[in-house]
């Protein structure tokens, strides 16, 4: 309690200060209100949204000055043919520059392209189903040639992997062994999914192995450029946090959270391709926009089968695949006679009522159940069953 000495008959039990006592007052009050309202400022909405903004800041000039991608001027509206002849896979490492790794249900797509090179072919093989409904289609994989020359390493990988398999069985139902089948040039499906699943873990190193190298081969392409906006925008993030550190700790986790929900929206934006990169990714993403629409496909005559078969394989890492397996279906019903391409064997008759679109779903579906780690495909329906216990396949 502050008052004047003159109201005390004695200053014994008093503190006497000389001065201006009530402009020291005055001035304290001063300072503590504003020192106050300071820090209600720092916690106020508006203070937490200005630094929000200054995050979004950071992203939006990390991408215009360091992330944008070459200008890439085409005319065309659509891309109506596969542009370039490389690895399916390569193409999803290009798509998805962010880790430049293809996703793992390309392994698909690895060896429905090395049926188009004449590697191997797929052949539906007919099944006794239970009361005539009830069981699963199962189909044969065929090794028509071992060579290897000009063949990208990763469909090399893909190719062993089949060829490995098909070189042996396992016998017996409990206590099982491996030896060797009298049938190394084929192998069912579901005798694929058993490999795979008695070989989980080499199963899973190799699909990382495997994710390494078409990475590399995609860069060999000249595809992705050095420079990154990923420097300016993580350096600029940790920047804006020591600041927040010492003025509002808790805006430091909606800084961090905000960081990582730019990347994920936003996945390309931070990555950079170079000019061929670009006119890459652009041509592949016309593609995949003529794919889409399935007004563009169902017209498409049966007998145009090597280009079907090619949208086949470059749907999967396009992320279209059950749009072209729907279209596929759609024009292929019906239809009667052999079958002229090269992925499948066999009559148009011995496809399953699903659809000749529906084997590649199938094929798929076995390795994503089998390995635990490999993707669906991006196919809709068809399931990898049936068949028998060895590597070998029926004649």
């Amino acid at each position: 309690m502050l008052f004047p000495k003159e109201l005390l008959s004695s200053t014994e039990f008093a503190t006497v200060q000389s001065g201006t006592g009530l402009e020291k007052i005055i001035t304290e009050e001063n300072t503590l209100t504003a020192a106050e309202e300071t820090r209600s400022f720092f916690n106020s909405p508006v203070f937490i949204l200005i630094f929000i903004l200054f995050e979004a800041l950071i992203f939006g000039l990390s991408w215009y000055f360091c992330g944008r991608e070459p200008n890439v001027e085409l005319d065309a509206i659509y891309e109506r043919e596969v542009p370039y002849k490389y690895s399916p896979a390569v193409v999803s490492a290009l798509m998805h520059p962010i880790g430049k790794k293809p996703k793992l249900e390309c392994i698909t797509a690895e060896i429905l392209d090395l049926c188009l090179k004449g590697k191997l072919q797929i052949k539906p093989l007919k099944k006794e189903k239970f009361l005539g409904i009830f069981g699963k289609e199962d189909f044969e994989i065929l090794i028509l040639d071992r060579a290897m020359k000009g063949i990208p390493k990763s469909e090399q990988m893909i190719f062993d992997l089949i060829s490995n398999a098909a070189a042996i069985k396992h016998e017996g139902f409990i206590f099982t062994k491996k030896v060797m089948d009298e049938t190394p040039d084929k192998i069912t499906l579901e005798e694929l999914k058993k490999y795979l699943m008695y070989n989980r873990i080499e199963s899973q190193f190799l699909a990382k192995i495997w994710q390494g190298t078409v990475k590399d081969q995609a860069e060999k392409q000249g595809f992705f450029s050095k420079k990154s906006a990923y420097v300016p925008f993580i350096g600029g993030t940790i920047a804006l946090i020591i600041i927040v550190i010492f003025i509002n700790p808790i805006i430091f986790p909606i800084l961090i959270f905000e960081a990582a929900l730019f990347t994920i929206i936003f996945p390309n934006a931070l990555p950079n391709r170079t000019p061929k990169g670009a006119l890459h990714h652009k041509k592949w993403t016309l593609l995949k926009k003529f794919l889409e629409d399935f007004s563009n496909l169902k017209n498409m005559p049966p007998d145009a089968i090597v280009l079907w078969e090619q949208y086949l394989v470059y749907s999967i890492p396009l992320g279209v695949a059950k749009t072209v397996q729907k279209a596929m279906d759609h024009a292929f019903e019906g239809m009667k006679g052999e079958y002229n391409g090269h992925i499948f064997a066999r009559s148009y008759a011995g496809f399953s009522a699903a659809g000749v679109g529906a084997v590649a779903g199938s094929f798929s579906s076995a390795f994503s159940s089998a390995s635990g780690t490999y993707g669906s495909g991006g196919f809709g329906g068809g399931g990898g069953g049936g068949g028998g216990g060895g590597g070998g396949g029926t004649g």
